[in-house]
């Protein structure tokens, strides 16, 4: 498959947001410390099934349902070659584990996508509490080589990806001895609070110095851990995703038609429910009935907006805003370079594909937006995000579009076109 053509129709019925991935990998995460874990109403992403077939090479039995997923980590072996294909999340958190449980010259790699991404400010903090690391291609960071098993003992990280904390916060617990994580920088707070709520739900103990709580953060500030922590019963469920459902929450306001959109927790602490204070801002409305939530208005405005907190809106955001004749400012989402592609700079690219040219700053873009061309094709730059977010094209000048550069299509949302269709689009893909 190289490309993807949506139609678009009259939009009918309603929408229900699928399961969370960031949800999703921690519970992963955490159910290896469990010898018996269920987890209800799971993903199953293609980097979501490629990690569960990694826990199947270590010796963890897996008991795939659609309703529930059942995992056995009674006897975890270590194997020498890990492949984690386009998933940075899943690397960086399992890369802990394996310092936590021991680990004996394993080679951790990625395809293509991947190895252009940073993996350094996670093995640095592990390589104090006694990892070894080295890198196999001296011009880039993944893969890599690691040996050792880490015990206690204080580290500090510079979380500019909140990956590099969440993964330490999720596996230095199960350490036998205690251990301290000096935090010395931070973006994406919001995925730390799910690692949080998760540690909580769970009743995983940790302390957290005040500031971390305070607005700004005052930094450096700690974590801390008593260690010898054990894991007796885990039967969690997984929470609908804001972020998924983001794309439909933009296409509601697009089509100016408000189809009910449900499932969702407006208590989550999922960072992308941001998407709703984002909508308030350009004079747009919403509402909650229950867990179903509508959209609704026309924007009346631009902005500036500080995605530092939710950097993965990024490129559902750029589209939907071209639309709109206004000015728009993205910021402080400097992290964005260090996804799937640089996505600063794709989302340069992709404007250009409508006509509008925007100011590339370090951490962000500029533009003013109002569509000039209306192209039949655009490139989704092999990055779900943005390949999901060009569909969106399609709902306010109700038209076809041809999206190329699909490789990675179904990472973290592999029913999204499928629930386009229930909504009454033709999707062909060829």
């Amino acid at each position: 498959m190289n490309k993807i053509k949506v139609t678009a129709n009259n939009i009918l019925g309603e929408y229900e947001a699928p399961p969370s991935k960031s949800h999703m990998f921690r519970a992963l995460n955490l159910a290896l410390y469990s010898k018996e874990a269920i987890i209800k109403n799971p993903l199953y992403s293609d980097d979501i099934l490629n990690l569960l077939s990694i826990f199947e090479k270590i010796g963890v039995k897996i008991n795939k349902q659609i309703d529930k997923i059942e995992i056995s980590s009674k006897n975890i072996q270590n194997v020498k070659f890990y492949d984690f294909k386009n998933s940075g999340t899943a690397l960086r958190f399992f890369t802990a584990f394996l310092a936590v449980n021991g680990v004996e010259n394993a080679v951790i790699t990625g395809d293509e996508q991947l190895k252009t991404r940073k993996i350094k400010k996670l093995l640095k903090p592990l390589e104090e509490l006694g990892l070894k690391y080295n890198f196999i291609d001296e011009e880039k960071e993944i893969p890599f080589q690691i040996s050792g098993k880490i015990s206690g003992g204080i580290c500090s990280v510079e979380a500019e990806d909140s990956q590099y904390l969440s993964a330490l916060l999720l596996n230095l617990p199960f350490l036998k001895k205690s251990s301290e994580i000096v935090v010395k920088d931070l973006n994406e707070k919001p995925y730390i609070d799910i690692t949080l709520h998760w540690l909580k739900k769970i009743a995983i103990k940790y302390r957290v110095d005040k500031s971390f709580y305070g607005n700004p953060i005052i930094y450096p500030f700690k974590f801390y851990f008593d260690g010898g922590e054990n894991i007796h019963n885990f039967q969690e469920s997984i929470p609908a995703d804001y972020s998924s459902a983001s794309f439909f929450i933009l296409a509601s306001i697009l089509s100016e038609k408000s189809f009910p959109i449900k499932n969702l927790d407006k208590n989550d602490p999922q960072g992308d429910i941001y998407i709703l204070d984002f909508l308030s801002q350009i004079g747009c409305q919403y509402i909650w009935e229950g867990d179903t939530l509508f959209v609704k208005g026309v924007p009346k405005n631009g902005g500036v907006f500080d995605l530092n907190r939710v950097p993965d809106l990024l490129p559902p955001l750029i589209i939907f805003s071209s639309h709109y004749p206004y000015n728009f400012t993205f910021r402080n989402c400097y992290s964005a370079r260090f996804k799937e592609c640089d996505r600063i700079k794709a989302s340069i690219s992709w404007l250009k594909q409508v006509g509008i040219n925007a100011v590339e700053m370090i951490d962000g873009l500029s533009f003013e937006g109002g569509i000039k061309t209306t192209p039949q094709e655009v490139s989704g730059f092999n990055d779900h995000r943005f390949i999901m977010g060009s569909s969106l094209l399609t709902f306010q000048n109700q038209q076809t579009i041809e999206i190329k550069d699909i490789s990675n299509i179904a990472s973290s949302y592999p029913k999204f076109f499928q629930d386009l269709e229930t909504l009454g689009f033709d999707v062909k893909k060829y």
